[in-house]
């Protein structure tokens, strides 16, 4: 029975636990005094920290802790029908032990509270593109661009690349560009992406397929900037 109480125990402070789990940014704001607030900017957690898995894991966590009550319950029926009290109390101890990860799990994020904000993860970005911190950008732009109703996933999916091909990790970057002539192509960075996508492909010694991108990017953009850069290696 210490072991049910147990579970029911941690079960019943599930609620609870929840709600300390995710801060808007209004509530973070509303924590600040008043004149810290007028001093300078909110600043909590740096976003580099946000991770998509502040959302989906606390739901995947409720999930699964509806899950156990309804185990929970059924263990309890088996035994008043008078199941082996030894197998039980075996599964028991296992739902204790999974109940006491979960909670671990759920202290975890109340202790680093996601901020999910779009505009904001965005912004830091393009700051630790512009200081050159490439690796950081391309982290946290892949964070953005999980998050669901994002509304700069073409600048965010075209950062992304430069990022990557900045870090000089060209297979990554093309793939990045290559969604902007087969999903963005009517983006006016498309020649841009064009034209990085040949230059990762001949930085990756594969001129062949770096020049069916430039005859694309002068074929179908022929005024561009960067269909003049590469109309002399197309002849």
């Amino acid at each position: 029975m210490g072991q049910m109480r147990t579970i029911y125990l941690l079960l019943i402070l599930v609620p609870f636990l929840f709600a300390g789990c995710l801060k808007t940014r209004s509530q973070l704001r509303d924590d600040r005094p008043e004149e810290v607030e007028e001093a300078k900017p909110m600043k909590a957690h740096p976003v580099a920290e946000v991770r998509n898995e502040g959302q989906y894991a606390i739901e995947e966590i409720k999930a699964e802790f509806t899950r156990l009550v309804g185990r929970v319950e059924d263990l309890e029926r088996a035994k008043k029908d008078g199941v082996e009290s030894k197998k039980i109390e075996d599964k028991l101890n296992a739902l204790a032990d999974r109940v006491n990860q979960m909670s671990d799990a759920l202290t975890k994020l109340a202790e680093h509270p996601a901020i999910l904000d779009p505009d904001e993860i965005y912004g830091k970005a393009k700051t630790q593109f512009e200081h050159e911190e490439y690796e950081a950008a391309a982290e946290t732009l892949s964070n953005y661009l999980k998050l669901p109703k994002t509304q700069r996933a073409e600048e965010a999916t075209f950062l992304r690349a430069e990022s990557y091909f900045k870090l000089k990790q060209y297979k990554k970057a093309i793939v990045d560009y290559s969604k902007f002539p087969e999903k963005y192509h009517r983006s006016t960075k498309t020649p841009q992406a064009l034209l990085k996508i040949g230059q990762s492909f001949e930085a990756l010694g594969l001129r062949d397929d770096a020049r069916g991108f430039y005859e694309e990017l002068v074929e179908k953009y022929p005024k561009s900037a960067e269909a003049k850069k590469v109309r002399k290696k197309v002849r």
